[in-house]
Order: structure tokens, then sequence, then C-alpha cells
């Protein structure tokens, strides 16, 4: 008799998965330069930014506990 397995999920992960995420942001009149967008996950389990979940993406920079995944540029 054979046993069914429990999975995940059926992709193979071989390839990345591309999401797009579109906002609309309240920018201070003035603002320009280059900012970076960061997703933070934290843990509600464990107590501070060492603790939040970490993208296991090596092109993700890990900034204090904060995922950054892009960067934007505001102004000319």
């Amino acid at each position: 008799m054979a046993l069914a397995r429990a999975c995940e999920t059926t992709d193979d992960h071989s390839e990345p998965t591309t999401s797009t995420v579109r906002a609309t942001l309240a920018v201070p009149r003035g603002a320009r330069g280059t900012y970076r967008v960061g997703l933070a996950l934290p843990d509600p389990r464990f107590p501070g930014a060492a603790d939040a979940v970490r993208c296991a993406n090596a092109t993700v920079d890990w900034v204090s506990g904060v995922n950054i995944v892009a960067g934007v540029r505001i102004g000319r």
C-alpha cells in the first residue's frame, strides 16, 4: 500500500517567482533622491529585528530586519 505524501506545492522552485506590487504613496512636498523599498516580516513569537523573517534570495539586502526589495528615485 502506497502512502500519500503531503506536499506544500507542486512547484519545483527551479525558476524564481516574480510578483508585481503597485502602490500609491504620499510623498512629502519637495522630497527628492533615491529611497529603498523594504519588506518587514516580523515574527510575533520573537522580539527584535534579528528574528524577523528573512528572504532566502542572495540578491535581497537585509538591513535591520528589513528585506530591501527595490529602490525608487523621486524627483529629477
